[in-house]
């Protein structure tokens, strides 16, 4: 089993905000389903912060638990193919089991 971080930026007008909510499209929703292309089995995405409905973000973190063997940058390339053009996963990064990332968010910038 992986932690694997993602650093994304999107463009959230599309989007009802970050977090999953019933019959109406999320940006955590949209990651979750193309990440489970990717890795061939359902996943849960954490989000360092939540964000309200057409807000967008430039430097996003979150994080998913997987079982692949994919190197960091298959995963990130195969994962943007999945993604709509207005979510972009911009790196990868394995992460030591025990990260969070809202738990291990340093500082969040709103504007």
């Amino acid at each position: 089993m992986r932690n694997i971080a993602l650093f994304l930026t999107y463009e959230g007008t599309a989007y009802h905000g970050w977090q999953m909510q019933k019959n109406l499209p999320t940006v955590q929703e949209t990651l979750e389903k193309a990440i489970a292309m990717v890795v061939s089995h359902p996943v849960h995405v954490t989000g360092c912060g939540r964000t309200d409905a057409g807000v967008h973000a430039d430097e996003q973190t979150a994080n998913f638990k997987c079982d692949v063997q994919m190197d960091e940058i298959q995963i990130l390339e195969y994962l943007n193919r999945y993604l709509p053009e207005d979510i972009r996963v911009t790196s990868i990064e394995t992460m030591d089991m025990r990260f969070h990332s809202r738990l291990n968010a340093v500082s969040k910038t709103y504007e």
